[in-house]
C-alpha cells in the first residue's frame, strides 16, 4: 500500500510540475545543480549535488529534470507522513488519508512542483521524526541487553540525517531539538559508546558542507559556470554557512533574536499559525485537532508532538516572522521554512480518523463501519481539485519567458546590470544552462552599493571577448567603462527603478522588461539616446512572448507578479511609442492588453512617473483623470498616484532655479 501511494502522489506532482524554471530561487538552483556550483549562503550543497544528479536524467530540459526532485521528495515525505501514521495507529486507510491531505494542501503541493530545497529539507525532517517515534514507541523487554542496540541504530541514524541536513537547510536543526525527547527518555540506553559515535554521525552527515569549498577551489582554479557564494578560504566558508552576507537575517542574528520581549514572541506565533492555517486544507483541521485529543492517553507521544508544534511555529516564528503586521511578501518568503511543520501536524489526521471510527462503531452506528475505511480513503481526492486547479505550474512558462525575451531584445555586446534577485536568476539560468546570448556580459550588483560581482561572468570565458573590461576592471559600478552607455549597451535587469547608486553616474531610459543606462550629459544628447532606445524597442518588441503571459491564471504570488508586471509596463511603454507616431488604435489595444496581463497597482506609477519624466506632466495627469473615474479600489488608488505625482513635481520644482509649474493646469 506504501508503494502504491508513493506512485499516486507523484503522479499528481508529474501532471503539476513546472515544464522549466519558475519564479523565486528556482532557476538558481537548477543552473547551480548543472553546473555543480553554488547557490547563495548557505549554498545549499546537500540540494546541489542531489540535483546534478538528476540532470543526468536523459530527457527534459536540465530546469524540469531538477523539478522532478522536489516532486520526488514531496512524495517521499508523504511516505514517511504514511509510516508515522501507521505507527500511531496501525490504521492503513487513515495513514493513507492523512499522507494523502498532506501532498495536496496548497503549501506542500507548490513546493513539490519546482525547484527547491523545502521538499527536501521536509523529507529528511520527517524521517528524523519518525526515528524519534520508533524510539518512543519501541519498548524494550526487560531481557533486552542494556544499551539497547536498537537505541543506538535509531538515534545514531537520527544524527547523522540532521548533519546531513544542515547541507541543506539550517531549519533541520529545529527537529533535531525535538529528537532530544525520545532520547532523554531513553537515557538509560545512553552508553560511553553512543556519547563517542553521536558526534561523530553527525559530523558525518555535516561534512557535505565541504563540498562548497572543494568546488569553490575547483572553479576558481579551472573554471566553472556557477559560484555564486564563494567558500575558497575558511573565513569565506564561514561567512557562506553562517550567512552572514544578509545581515539581518543571518544565522547569528536570528539565534540572537529569540532573546527579547513577550511581544515579539506572541506575534511570531500568531502569525505563522495563521499562515500555516490558510496555507492548509482547512476543512481537516478540525480532524488534525482531534487526533491531538487522542493522544491524550499516550502522554510521551503527545509531548512529542506539542514540542515540535512549539518549536516550529513558536520559536521559528520569533525569529523569522515577529512583526505585528508582516508585508505578504515577507510572508510568502519565510512561510516555506514552516514547510516540515505540515507533515508532522497532518500525522495527527490518522489519529483524528481513527478516532472518529472507533465513535461510529458504537451504537446504533453499527451499519456505518463498512463504509467508514473506504470513505476516509477517498476523502482526500475531494481536495484535490483545488490544488490542480489553481497551483498548477505545468502550463507556466513564465520566468523562463522572462528570461528569453529580456536576453534576445538587448544589443550586441551588451553589459547588464542585475539588481534583482527574482529577474537576475532566470538570466542565470538561461545563459549558463541554455547558453543564450552569451556575448552578453552580466554583472551582479544586488547588493545596492557600488560594487558589483561577475559570478556569472567568469573571467576564463569572458576576458578574450571583452579583453578592455577584465584589464581595467576594478569591482566599483563608478569604475564601469562607460563606453558600454555611450553606444547603447548598458542595461538593469528592472523595468521600473534604479538602485541610487546606479542612478548617481546613470540616467535611465525605460527598454523591454528592463531599463537602458546612459551617462548624465546635455539635453540634446539625452533625446538622441531616448530616440535611439525608441527605435530599437519598436523593433525587437514582436520578439517577445508577451501572449503566454495573458493565459497564466491569477496567481498569489509576489514573484510571479513582479515579473507579470514587467511585461504590461513594456507593453504599456510599447502602446505610447506607437501611438505617440500616430497609431491610436494599436496604442488603444495595447493599453487593453497591458492591463490584462497583471494587476494595474503594479506598474500603473512607473508608468505615470516615466510620463513625468519624459516632460509629459500634461498627458499623466490626462490618465489620472481618466483612472479616477473607476469605482471602488481603482478610481481610490488612482487618487493617491495623483497625490503622489503632485509631491514627485513640487519637490522637483524646488530643486530647480526659476522653475514655475502650472499644477492647476496639469490637473485639468
Amino acid at each position: 500500500m506504501s508503494f502504491s501511494l508513493l506512485l499516486i502522489i507523484f503522479f499528481i506532482f508529474l501532471l503539476s510540475l513546472s515544464p522549466s524554471i519558475y519564479v523565486g530561487d528556482s532557476s538558481l538552483f537548477a543552473a547551480a545543480s548543472f553546473s555543480l556550483g553554488s547557490a547563495h549562503p548557505p549554498g545549499y550543497p546537500l540540494y546541489i549535488i542531489i540535483g546534478k544528479f538528476f540532470t543526468l536524467i536523459p530527457f527534459g530540459n536540465v530546469a524540469f529534470k531538477v523539478n522532478l526532485a522536489s516532486a520526488i521528495f514531496g512524495a517521499l515525505t508523504c511516505l514517511m507522513v504514511f509510516r508515522t501514521s501507521m505507527v500511531l495507529t496501525e490504521n492503513r486507510y487513515a495513514s493513507w488519508a492523512s499522507a494523502l491531505i498532506c501532498g495536496i494542501s496548497p503549501i506542500f503541493f507548490l513546493e513539490s512542483l519546482k525547484a527547491e530545497v523545502y521538499t527536501l529539507n521536509s523529507f529528511l525532517s520527517m524521517a528524523v521524526f519518525y526515528l524519534g517515534l520508533r524510539m518512543l514507541t519501541s519498548v524494550p523487554s526487560p531481557q533486552s541487553p542494556i544499551p539497547n542496540p536498537q537505541f543506538l541504530r535509531l538515534s545514531l541514524l537520527g544524527f547523522f540525517i540532521i548533519g546531513l541536513g544542515m547541507g541543506n537547510h539550517h531549519t533541520i536543526g529545529f527537529i533535531g531539538l525535538v529528537f532530544l525527547w525520545p532520547i532523554v527518555l531513553r537515557w538509560r540506553d545512553i552508553s560511553f559508546k553512543w556519547l563517542i559515535f553521536s558526534p561523530i554521525f553527525f559530523s558525518l552527515g555535516f561534512s557535505i558542507n565541504l563540498l562548497l569549498y572543494l568546488r569553490s577551489i575547483a572553479i576558481t582554479d579551472s573554471g566553472g559556470l556557477i559560484l555564486y557564494s564563494y567558500a575558497g578560504t575558511l573565513q569565506d566558508f564561514l561567512r557562506i554557512l553562517l550567512r552572514e552576507d544578509y545581515k539581518g537575517s543571518s544565522t547569528p542574528h536570528a539565534l540572537g533574536s529569540v532573546v527579547s520581549s513577550g511581544e515579539a514572541w506572541f506575534y511570531g506565533l500568531k502569525n505563522s499559525l495563521y499562515y500555516v492555517a490558510v496555507q492548509s486544507t482547512r476543512p481537516v483541521l478540525p480532524i488534525v485537532f482531534l487526533g491531538v485529543v487522542g493522544l491524550f492517553k499516550r502522554l510521551k507521544i503527545l509531548v512529542y508532538f506539542a514540542l515540535s508544534i512549539i518549536v516550529w511555529f513558536l520559536l521559528l516564528g520569533r525569529m523569522v516572522i515577529a512583526s505585528p503586521e508582516p508585508k505578504a511578501a515577507d510572508i510568502q518568503i519565510v512561510s516555506v521554512y514552516f514547510l516540515p511543520a505540515i507533515p508532522i501536524l497532518y500525522s495527527l489526521i490518522s489519529v483524528g480518523f481513527t478516532s472518529m471510527a472507533a465513535f461510529f462503531k458504537r451504537g446504533t452506528w453499527r451499519i456505518l463501519p463498512k463504509f467508514i475505511p473506504y470513505a476516509i480513503a477517498i476523502l482526500p481526492f475531494v481536495f484535490l481539485p483545488f490544488s490542480f486547479r489553481s497551483l498548477n505550474l505545468s502550463g507556466n512558462f513564465l520566468a523562463h519567458d522572462y528570461g528569453r525575451d529580456m536576453l534576445t531584445t538587448l544589443s550586441v555586446k551588451s553589459l547588464l546590470m542585475n539588481y534583482t534577485d527574482n529577474p537576475m536568476f532566470t538570466i542565470f539560468y538561461m545563459r549558463a544552462v541554455e547558453r543564450l546570448r552569451e556575448d552578453i556580459l552580466v554583472i551582479n550588483t544586488a547588493g545596492r552599493k557600488d560594487v558589483y560581482g561577475i559570478e556569472t561572468s567568469p573571467q576564463w570565458k569572458y576576458a578574450k571577448l571583452y579583453p578592455d573590461f577584465y584589464k581595467r576592471q576594478k569591482s566599483t559600478i563608478k569604475e564601469i567603462n562607460r563606453d558600454f552607455a555611450l553606444k547603447g549597451k548598458l542595461f538593469a535587469n528592472s523595468p521600473f527603478e534604479l538602485t541610487e547608486v546606479v542612478s548617481e553616474h546613470y540616467t535611465y531610459y525605460p527598454y523591454i522588461l528592463s531599463v537602458s543606462l546612459y551617462p548624465h550629459q546635455s539635453k540634446s544628447y539625452m533625446e538622441t539616446m531616448k530616440m535611439d532606445v525608441r527605435n530599437s524597442f519598436k523593433s525587437n518588441y514582436a520578439k517577445i512572448n508577451y501572449e503566454r503571459t495573458m493565459e497564466l491564471p491569477y496567481q498569489n504570488d509576489f514573484l510571479a507578479k513582479e515579473l507579470q508586471a514587467a511585461y504590461s509596463f513594456s507593453t504599456m511603454i510599447y502602446a505610447d511609442f506607437i501611438k505617440r507616431e500616430g497609431d491610436e488604435k494599436g496604442g488603444a489595444e495595447l493599453y487593453k492588453t497591458a492591463f490584462l496581463m497583471s494587476e494595474p497597482k503594479l506598474y500603473l506609477w512607473p508608468y505615470i512617473n516615466f510620463l513625468l519624466n519624459d516632460g509629459r506632466q500634461g498627458e499623466a495627469f490626462a490618465l489620472l483623470k481618466e483612472l479616477k473615474k473607476a469605482e471602488g479600489a481603482y478610481g481610490e488608488f488612482a487618487r493617491l498616484l495623483e497625490q503622489k505625482a503632485l509631491s514627485v513635481i513640487e519637490e522637483r520644482a524646488k530643486n530647480r532655479t526659476n522653475s514655475r509649474i502650472d499644477i492647476k493646469k496639469m490637473l485639468g
